[in-house]
Order: C-alpha cells, then sequence, then structure tokens
C-alpha cells in the first residue's frame, strides 16, 4: 500500500478510523456477500460515522483499496482508491475532508466546495441537491468537461456525491467519485448507472456528524 503523509506520523492524528462490520447480507441470487460497515473517525469537535466506498461492498473487496491522507493543524485529508489505481489517475475515489474554521457558515462552506470542484471543470458543472436536513447537505456534482490539466487516459467527465456538515467550528465534506470518458454519458457505458446512483444516494443520506464527546 502506498501512504503518503507529512510530517506528522499517522499515530499522532487526531483521527482514527474503524471498521465496524455490522451485519451480513446476500447480494445477489448466487449469495454473494456483501458486508453492511460503517467506518468512525473523529474529526476535531466531531465524529464522523459514514459507509465504505461502494466498489469495498461486496465480501472479497474488503481491502481493495490504497490511501492518501495529510494532517495539519486545522485540516485532514483522507482519500481512498482501488488498489489497482493511482492517485495521478483515479477514476474511482471516496474522500473524508475536515477544517477548523471558526469564520465560516455552512452556506458559505458549501459555496467555496463546489467552487474547489468548479475549478477542475473547463464547462459549466451542475449540481443538485438531494437531502438539507438535520444540519447537512447532501448534493450531486457533474462535471461534463474536466479541465486538461486533471483529464488522464481520456477519463474527461467526473460526477459524483458530495456530503457536508458541521459541529461547532468543525467543517466536513465526503465526496465519491467517478471519471470517465464524456463520450459515454447517459450511455451504458457510464459508470453512472440508476443502481449507483440510488446506492450512492443512500449511502451519503446515512452519513452522521456528531458531538465527539
Amino acid at each position: 500500500m502506498n501512504i503518503r503523509v507529512t510530517a506528522h506520523t499517522w499515530f499522532t492524528l487526531t483521527a482514527a478510523i474503524i471498521f465496524m462490520i455490522a451485519a451480513t447480507v446476500p447480494q445477489t441470487a448466487q449469495a454473494e456477500e456483501s458486508f453492511k460497515m460503517t467506518q468512525v473517525i473523529k474529526l476535531y469537535d466531531g465524529v464522523l460515522h459514514y459507509p465504505p466506498p461502494l466498489w469495498m461492498k461486496a465480501k472479497d473487496k474488503i481491502g481493495d483499496f490504497d490511501v492518501y491522507r495529510k494532517q495539519e493543524e486545522n485540516s485532514f485529508t483522507f482519500e481512498m482508491i482501488p488498489k489497482s489505481q493511482e492517485f495521478g489517475s483515479w477514476t474511482n475515489i471516496y474522500g473524508v475532508y475536515a477544517w477548523r474554521l471558526p469564520e465560516y457558515d455552512l452556506k458559505r462552506f458549501l459555496e467555496e466546495s463546489l467552487h474547489a470542484l468548479s475549478l477542475g471543470c473547463k464547462k459549466q458543472a451542475n449540481s443538485s441537491l438531494v437531502a438539507v436536513e438535520d444540519g447537512r447537505i447532501v448534493m450531486t456534482y457533474h462535471c461534463p468537461a474536466l479541465a486538461d490539466e486533471v483529464v488522464c487516459n481520456g477519463m474527461d467527465a467526473e460526477s459524483g456525491f458530495l456530503y457536508l456538515s458541521q459541529f461547532n467550528s468543525t467543517f466536513v465534506k465526503v465526496y465519491q467519485a467517478w471519471r470517465y470518458e464524456s463520450k459515454h454519458i447517459g450511455t451504458e457505458q457510464s459508470p453512472m448507472t440508476r443502481d449507483v446512483i440510488a446506492e450512492a444516494a443512500e449511502d451519503m443520506k446515512s452519513i452522521q456528524f456528531t458531538n465527539a464527546q
């Protein structure tokens, strides 16, 4: 596993990852098994409970990830991709991010999060609300044409789901995304099938960010 870290070692971070296997359920008529899991991570003032990436849902995929993580005084990054991919050319990514931002509110955090995503898109990106309740925002994000500098191996479109929330001055973002060829948008070759969209939306709505006390 390739892990990139800052001068701080992982053991000094305020965050800890715990995989909790809650249940095993059949996935198909062939009795393929998938795990219902919750990942738990402490992020400054809060604790985030979130599901694993979609590609890890099958029993034989439980360890299929490489990690990039970075901790600074007021920001935290934890990203996962399948082992078969590279961080410079991923087609699947699942990221958890946190910041201490005492001067922010959720509206400003949302605006700046969408702006940051749009910087990598050379055409008009679009998004839509999935849920706004209980101090959280769940949205879709779609870029039909990525900026040239981030296109790799012809994967020039990006679609994903975004979760945003806060507790006190801690703001969190969870982002699950896919990159693929724009010519496949709206076709059967797109990774964004109806089943994927429905499952990803439900996963994002299940995320909880609560008091760390």
